[in-house]
């Protein structure tokens, strides 16, 4: 007759996804064996105490010679793993809690690792273990890797003989608890995505321009693709300091007769326009900032929290508007003398063609310089050929000066 030993560990008793998938596998199993039986032991409602020296030095003291402490150990020792023993087919069901197995799972592992009765004997064990998690681990996710229960029940079980263990994943399990919650979070949240990288396609070219320089940074998001003079540059070995030394170096491969600049611009004024501004000093918005990072880029998450970091000692200035209706009141607020540069990155990508031509007529009608950097034929005038769908073209005024990646790694500047 077959038998089962499923061991639940979730702390919650309510809504558990790994009770849920456990009791699930529990019931096709007891269908696929008429007739078997089940050992069921749950490791909230009745924990096992975690070990400790009376447990741990039990096994090494003759039965007559050990203390109660160590005796009563010794016998729930012997009775879990005799639990082990009798089945054919040992069910773990784990939720994640902090990167890792609930410490009740980890209580009980502990207590059936024995030399004399289960190291290197349970290899003709069946052993399946479910796992549920409320976030996103799988590779390429931004804590792939984060999740350490697999790799050490794996090397675990490995002691024990066993070597085939079955794992059965669930994991984004708090989308489905929390489904208004994430809908607000849809609607009320747009893609920002605010590479600060991107300045270095358009330094060269804003270095070119008459100084004083007063910046209009259109689709601003957070504001961190116009801190141009925080960030130091590094084109292919040349090197530009900026302001701030603990601000990100945004280092571009450059090719062609790049103009690149022998210091960085004189920047005495800079807005941001956007329609949902972010603010770099609230948690929550950054949260988001970082989310839109693409998942298996880590380079570009450590200089986003840079950026980030630089942009909360002095936060830009932000302001809400439309920049098909809002953008000649806020190039009228620059001071005067100054040339008055409007730019923007990866922006009219995301507006009708009809749009793009409204916001172009626009910035024609204003007395401004223009530097885009936006994928091919996306700023009327520029529809040059690119290597790939992730390449920008570099314009000033419509003209097309480089094509360049959109994330600012490299910089091709035409002949």
């Amino acid at each position: 007759m077959s038998h089962l030993l499923h061991i639940d560990s979730s702390l919650r008793t309510e809504g558990s996804r790994s009770r849920r998938l456990s009791a699930h596998f529990a019931a096709r199993w007891l269908a696929a064996h008429p007739g078997g039986t089940v050992t069921y032991r749950d490791l909230a409602a009745d924990p096992i105490p975690h070990l400790d020296h009376a447990a741990f030095s039990a096994g090494f003291v003759p039965a007559a010679d050990r203390t109660p402490e160590q005796a009563t150990a010794f016998a729930l020792g012997s009775q879990l793993i005799d639990e082990v023993l009798a089945a054919d087919t040992i069910l773990l069901a784990m939720p994640l809690y902090n990167f890792g197995p609930p410490s009740t799972f980890k209580a009980w592992f502990d207590r059936i690792v024995s030399h004399e009765r289960t190291v290197g004997q349970l290899g003709d064990k069946e052993f399946v273990v479910v796992t549920a998690r409320g976030g996103g681990y799988q590779p390429g996710s931004p804590r792939h890797g984060w999740d350490h229960r697999e790799p050490w029940l794996r090397h675990a079980l490995t002691t024990l003989g066993v070597s085939d263990a079955t794992f059965i994943d669930t994991e984004l399990t708090l989308a489905r608890e929390s489904p208004a919650e994430l809908a607000a979070v849809m609607r009320a949240r747009r893609t920002q995505t605010n590479e600060p990288a991107r300045c270095a396609v358009l330094l060269p070219a804003l270095a070119q321009l008459p100084e004083p320089l007063a910046l209009v940074d259109v689709g601003a998001s957070a504001g961190l693709t116009m801190l141009f003079d925080r960030y130091s540059y590094d084109y292919s070995g040349y090197r530009l300091d900026g302001a701030d030394p603990d601000a990100p170096t945004l280092r571009c491969r450059v090719s062609g007769p790049v103009p690149l600049p022998s210091k960085m611009p004189a920047i005495v004024w800079r807005i941001g326009l956007d329609l949902n501004p972010l603010d770099v000093t609230s948690d929550d918005d950054v949260r988001w900032l970082t989310c839109l990072v693409w998942p298996d880029e880590e380079d570009r998450a450590q200089r986003l929290a840079a950026a980030i970091a630089s942009a909360r000692r002095a936060p830009p200035t932000i302001i809400k508007g439309d920049l098909l209706t809002d953008l000649p009141a806020v190039v009228a607020r620059a001071p005067a003398g100054a040339t008055v540069v409007v730019c923007h990155g990866t922006v009219l990508y995301y507006v009708t063609p009809a749009e793009r031509e409204q916001f172009a007529d626009t910035v024609r009608g204003l007395d401004v310089t223009w530097l885009t950097s936006e994928a091919p034929g996306v700023v009327p005038g520029t529809d040059r050929p690119s290597r790939d769908e992730q390449m920008t073209v570099l314009a000033r005024d419509g003209r097309a000066l480089a094509v360049a990646d959109s994330h600012g790694t490299h910089l091709d500047w035409l002949g």
